[in-house]
């Protein structure tokens, strides 16, 4: 009896260890991977063959795990082809977690749920690396052993804020980023920690070697805490080389000696009216054409801001109020003339020498005014030049022109300025002392000189001699 029970025990344990004719190495096998994956409830440590992927997996508790050197091991992978890759070959989210966080998430945007209807969003197979932090804000910080203090990093805000931060110069701290509540937000440039840090913007040019010119730089004006502000436009134009360290001083530079310093050119806009105009900051230099009035902005809305309106019509034309140069109140501004003005905040007040004109005086035809080149208006007189010369050929008063005594009773006469043609007028008299008769005449007229020659006979008699007595001329010319 005892034999028989021995016999009945030890029986069944025979019957499931026999090897069926579809094990393999006496291991049951699944024919596919979903086959296997369906099987849920087996013993952790459970041992199967996959029969479609040729492979023995062991059942972790939870999932099928493959025991060949394809998977990722906790411990790490050796002797693996240059083909191995982590990651899914079908279109499901790939996550690696940490703390049982999905820090990373892999896969198309829609396969991740982050397809929007906002420009750049909308690409549902856009290929995509999600850092997804906690689900809320997220971080990526960078190795820099040089940094002291503010190792760099990329992160977002609970608000929505994405920024980036970071060391500069080892000690000092810059930070770039959007800040600011719903439809209130900006985006800011920081700079500093304790001294004069510089934001600098560079152009880089490969020609000539490669090198960095500078566009503008804003900086402090000293390293204190109340250091004003100095924006420089072109201030440092020269060619700088490369520093591929980033560690090459400031020194040598130029900083802006005013809140602007602009080295070269600017523009600002300028119109010519064709109707009423009300001016706004789009404005700056005003030519007023015609029959047009101007309306000013309220002073208490544009502190600062600066107008020039320049009046080329015949008649004054109305303007909102401002203050002139004697402080009075003008409503117009004078015909034919140029006004600055600039809000004080409380009023738009004058601040060029004049806007008012004086009597213009006519250049009409058949009158000697003219017209200078700074718009004066001056008198052409006729007389072209004029003089008293001395018996010894000197000039005693002379205007316009120079003397020379060739001989005796003989001089040559030079203008200053030639004429056009040789036909102006020469008008030469003598100044009659004693007894002497004398008579003068011009020789060899030409249009920048002329000679005179002085004959004199003496009480009364008939013959002429050559002699020196003073003499005037007055050359006119129209």
């Amino acid at each position: 009896m005892k034999k028989i029970l021995l016999t009945l025990i030890i029986l069944p344990q025979i019957i499931f260890s026999q090897i069926d004719e579809y094990s393999v190495m006496g291991l049951p096998t699944a024919v596919t991977s979903l086959e296997m994956n369906t099987v849920t409830t087996a013993a952790t440590g459970s041992i199967l063959y996959n029969l479609e992927e040729n492979k023995i997996f062991v059942f972790d508790g939870t999932n099928w795990v493959s025991t060949s050197n394809d998977n990722w091991l906790v411990n790490g992978n050796t002797g693996l082809p240059t083909t191995s890759f982590l990651g899914h070959i079908d279109d499901v989210k790939m996550e690696i977690r940490s703390n049982n966080l999905p820090l990373l998430q892999f896969g198309r945007r829609q396969t991740l749920g982050l397809t929007q209807t906002f420009p750049d969003y909308t690409n549902n197979d856009q290929p995509l690396v999600y850092i997804n932090g906690n689900g809320n804000t997220a971080a990526l910080q960078f190795a820099a052993s040089g940094a002291s203090f503010y190792k760099p990093m990329f992160f977002t805000t609970a608000n929505g804020s994405f920024r980036l931060k970071g060391s500069t110069g080892g000690t000092d701290l810059f930070e770039i980023g959007s800040a600011g509540p719903a439809n209130d937000g900006r985006l800011e440039f920081i700079i500093g920690d304790d001294g004069n840090e510089k934001i600098i913007f560079k152009r880089y040019d490969y020609r000539r070697g490669q090198f960095h010119r500078e566009f503008f730089r804003v900086e402090g004006s000293n390293s204190t805490a109340d250091s004003k502000t100095r924006f420089g436009i072109n201030i440092n134009p020269q060619e700088v080389p490369i520093d591929n360290s980033y560690n090459n001083a400031s020194t040598g530079f130029n900083t802006a000696n005013s809140t602007l310093q602009l080295d070269g050119s600017f523009s600002t806009s300028i119109i010519n009216t064709t109707g009423n105009l009300t001016l706004t900051e789009d404005h700056h230099t005003i030519h007023i054409t015609g029959p047009h009035n101007i309306t000013l902005p309220n002073a208490n809305t544009c502190i600062g801001r600066t107008y020039i309106l320049k009046n080329s019509t015949n008649t004054n034309r109305t303007i909102s109020t401002y203050i002139d140069l004697a402080n009075t109140n003008q409503p117009v501004i004078q015909r034919q003339s140029v006004l600055w003005i600039k809000s004080d905040g409380t009023n738009w007040i004058q601040i060029n020498s004049s806007g008012t004109t004086g009597k213009i005086v006519s250049t009409d035809a058949n009158n000697d005014i003219i017209t200078g080149s700074d718009a004066a208006a001056f008198f052409e007189s006729p007389i072209k030049a004029m003089g008293k010369v001395a018996t010894n050929g000197n000039a005693i008063k002379i205007q316009g022109a120079s003397v020379v005594r060739n001989s005796v009773g003989n001089y040559t006469v030079t203008l200053n300025n030639a004429r056009s043609t040789d036909d102006y007028i020469i008008q030469v008299s003598i100044m009659e002392t004693n007894n002497y008769q004398s008579s003068i005449e011009v020789k060899n007229q030409t249009n920048n000189q002329f000679t005179v020659q002085v004959n004199t006979r003496v009480n009364g008699s008939t013959t002429l001699f050559i002699n020196d007595v003073v003499w005037y001329f007055t050359i006119t010319d129209f």
